[in-house]
């Protein structure tokens, strides 16, 4: 979340959405983590997976 300007947190109007997009910022780390220490691609998945669907939760869609 440093990476994100002052003026651009007002897209997300509370703090629920800010956690859900903290995260989903720290599943894909864990993803980019995990395909950096050559895990199997199933493994790297499951962190993308919960990205998706955290992200979909901030703009009230579902990821499948």
């Amino acid at each position: 979340m440093e990476l994100l300007v002052q003026k651009d947190a007002t897209y997300l109007s509370n703090t629920r959405q800010i956690n859900l997009i903290q995260r989903a910022l720290a599943s894909l780390n864990d993803a980019i983590g995990a395909a950096e220490l050559g895990l199997e691609v199933d493994m790297v998945l499951i962190d993308y997976t919960n990205t998706f669907n955290l992200l979909g939760e901030v703009i009230g869609e579902k990821f499948r």
